[in-house]
């Protein structure tokens, strides 16, 4: 994936962030933030913009980690927020008081302005919101319509994206998001700013007003069609102005309302100048002083008319040579246009479509151009040939060329979107490689994204790649050793991992971090059950649920604590609990399945497991207890062709591999089962019950020799299970379970790790 022109993308994103934030989509603005980020660590104001919206979004933490260096105005601002969210007062005064110092902070509150704020969002956000309030109401039907409504207005609103993922919903992708080559094939169409195209809108086109201030509001209103997001008052003030990101680090809001379409090529056009590298602004050019030439019409007040018979007199007369000695050297079609324009057919052609162009070409400046001389002599006049070589149609090419590089940007940042939205609904359907596969199709930089790593940890996780998944949430906590976010499934992976240590210190650092967050109490909770302090663990899981009432993954857990120390009634309340918050949480319905199970309801408990399984078809923990119903029933063949599915589901667990070696044993498949199990011994030699079925394998294979060495094995790996040992001598038929049957769902985890 390609990247375009990063001026073009960084304008793009920072207009679309600051809309974001200014309609409280705080989740989006992050989004966008992180992505305008990771195109350059080095940019102050990818810094600022993604620091606020961390801010704005709860992490205060790691907003105060990226803009901790002070070495700036943006950086010191953030910087004093988040003090101030922390309560360290003196810290934030300390900083400001500094950066007054340094005399970085100039200009006092414009009350002067005519400008309106918008009061209210449009329909997008609205809807969005409504969907969200709808999930919260477990109005399941009336938030997805909400959110699809809101993607059909704007497919931009992340918040829809994840909500319609959380409710199992997933629209279709090649509608609302195309693909890019077909976006590309559309958008690269260039027509004239003046004639925006009637049907579907493209991405981050405005309205163009022709007295410089917004349209009524209340003419407004069709708002699923044109323009998306309508932008209120005057485009060259205010932080949502090219001019006003360019000019400044860090910028108010004058403009509140949602318009990710915010600039044309016209209006890039019209930037005075850019920031310098560190994020300050450049000081502005003078513009040319232009003086009257004598000799000529043009240096006196020419009405319009006398310009254009002048210049049609010129074209159809004979050329004369130019004058050298007042030719300035042409150096680029921007310096031409301040130095060497007739004033008054400047004043003319300002009537026509490309008025906000010529205005811009008579002082707009690259940053990496030096600075030309200014020419002070008189213009030439209307009769000289020298004027033919500044063409409108070279100012109109010029123009199509930014406006190619805009489309561009757009196209890129429509592709992104596309990929993290067609990610996450892999995940969320639990189809996990896929998930991967899409994440690797991000450009580099983006997927070494703290948001993508814990996206490929969670990918990871779900297909029991514990190692994996570790490694990527480690490497997530070394971009940002401040996130919250994902931290309670890193927990959990550390319980099934037995990363005592790790688990500890990490529950310890959530918790100094915030007291008040669920997470920071669910990694706590974890870390004493991984203790056996199962007490200790269900008052953490408990206080989760008090901070969090809407954190399914707490009352799960608490399901899972109760079912370990035999209170199976509260465990069948707290899994109800969690699926009260979410329909879709298969863990809990996991955990009432296993709850059946031990209270031998095995027809309930079959329902369950297989309700889990229908919300994630991938997880062979899940079918594999299905199978030990059918064991439970005593119907192996059934049994046998479940953990069959399971292998091909993850052909590298221990534990399928395990359930289906036992089956084969049962079914007197000897031959194949030992196969199976002498790989097994090989990958997890601690576990007991593996050379303990070999022992018995090899005595019905009649090598008495081979059943003692394993038997002797499996008596020095656990000493209790020589009473198991001593009956399965005894008994003519094999004993699958032994002193320690099979592991338990729990325990099969571990058995994962260490064998995957």
């Amino acid at each position: 994936m390609s990247v375009p022109s990063s001026h073009y993308v960084g304008l793009r994103l920072r207009a679309l962030i600051w809309s974001c934030l200014d309609c409280d989509l705080v989740r989006s603005a992050v989004f966008f933030a992180e992505r305008y980020y990771c195109l350059d660590t080095q940019s102050h104001q990818a810094r600022h913009l993604y620091a606020n919206a961390m801010l704005r979004a709860g992490h205060t933490h790691s907003a105060l980690n990226l803009v901790n260096d002070n070495s700036c105005l943006g950086c010191t601002e953030v910087y004093s927020r988040c003090c101030d969210a922390l309560g360290r007062y003196r810290a934030g005064q300390l900083a400001l008081g500094k950066c007054l110092a340094r005399g970085d902070a100039n200009g006092a509150l414009d009350a002067s302005t005519f400008q309106e704020i918008r009061q209210f969002p449009d329909a997008a956000v609205l809807a969005c919101r409504a969907g969200s309030m709808a999930m919260k109401g477990n109005l399941t039907n009336d938030a997805i319509a909400s959110f699809n409504r809101a993607l059909t207005v704007n497919p931009f609103i992340w918040e829809a994206v994840e909500g319609l993922c959380q409710l199992g919903s997933f629209p279709e992708l090649n509608e609302l998001l195309p693909p890019r080559g077909q976006y590309a094939k559309e958008v690269f169409t260039l027509k004239k700013p003046s004639s925006p195209s009637p049907g579907r809108p493209t991405l981050f086109t405005p309205d163009t007003f022709s007295n410089g201030h917004a349209p009524n509001r209340q003419q407004n209103t069709n708002l699923g069609k044109g323009h998306l997001f309508q932008l209120n008052g005057r485009f060259g003030r205010g932080r949502d102005s090219v001019a006003s990101i360019a000019d400044s680090s860090f910028g108010e809001v004058n403009s509140p309302g949602f318009n990710p379409r915010m600039y044309t090529a016209d209006m890039m056009l019209t930037a005075t100048h850019r920031p310098t590298d560190d994020g300050r602004p450049a000081p502005k050019r003078a513009r040319p002083e232009i003086a009257p030439n004598p000799n000529s019409d043009a240096g006196n007040k020419t009405s319009g008319s006398r310009v254009a018979s002048a210049i049609t007199q010129k074209r159809s007369s004979q050329r004369v040579p130019p004058d050298t000695s007042r030719e300035t050297p042409r150096r680029n079609i921007r310096h031409l246009g301040a130095k060497n324009v007739v004033p008054g057919k400047v004043r003319d052609r300002r009537r026509g479509a490309l008025a906000t162009a010529s205005i811009a070409l008579g002082h707009g400046s690259d940053g990496d151009e030096e600075m030309m001389p200014v020419n002070t002599q008189a213009p030439p006049s209307v009769g000289d040939p020298n004027i033919d070589s500044l063409s409108w149609d070279d100012v109109n090419n010029r123009q199509m060329t930014e406006q190619a590089a805009v489309e561009e940007a757009d196209a890129y940042i429509l592709e992104l979107v596309r990929i993290f939205a067609k990610a996450m609904q892999c995940l969320t359907q639990y189809q996990c490689q896929d998930a991967i596969d899409e994440l690797e199709r991000l450009p580099i930089e983006q997927q070494h994204s703290p948001w993508v790593l814990t996206l490929t940890g969670r990918a990871c996780y779900e297909k029991l790649d514990y190692v994996k998944a570790e490694r990527c949430f480690q490497q997530a906590r070394g971009l940002d050793p401040y996130r919250m976010q994902d931290m309670e499934i890193y927990s959990t992976l550390l319980w099934h991992l037995q990363r005592e240590t790790l688990l500890s210190f990490l529950a310890q650092e959530l918790i100094a971090m915030d007291k008040t967050s669920s997470i920071a109490w669910v990694a706590a909770g974890n870390c004493f059950s991984l203790e056996k302090e199962h007490q200790q663990a269900l008052t953490c899981f408990r206080r989760a649920t008090q901070l969090d009432p809407r954190c399914a993954y707490a009352y799960n857990l608490s399901g899972h604590e109760c079912i370990a120390i035999d209170e199976h009634d509260k465990a069948i309340d707290f899994f109800r609990q969690a699926l009260k918050v979410d329909p879709r949480h298969y863990p809990a319905w996991y955990g009432l399945g296993m709850v059946y199970y031990r209270t031998t309801k095995f027809d309930l408990a079959q329902w369950h497991f297989r309700k889990a399984i229908d919300i994630n078809p991938l997880n062979a923990v899940l079918i594999c207890c299905e199978g030990m119903v059918y064991e439970q029933k005593k119907e192996y063949r059934l049994a046998l062709a479940v953990y069959t599915r399971a292998v091909d589901a993850a052909p590298s667990s221990s534990l399928v591999m395990f359930r289906r070696a036992r089956m084969l044993v049962e079914l007197e498949h000897h031959d194949e089962a030992l196969q199976i199990l002498l790989r097994l011994q090989d990958i997890i030699p601690e576990e007991a019950n593996i050379p303990f079925m070999l022992a018995q394998v090899y005595k019905k294979l009649g090598e008495t020799a081979q059943s003692a060495q394993y038997m002797s094995i499996a008596l020095d790996v656990e000493p209790k299970i020589a009473g198991a040992i001593r009956l399965a001598q005894r008994a003519g038929s094999i004993i699958l379970d032994g002193l320690n049957p099979l592991p338990s769902a729990e325990q099969s985890m571990s058995m994962d790790a260490d064998g995957g």
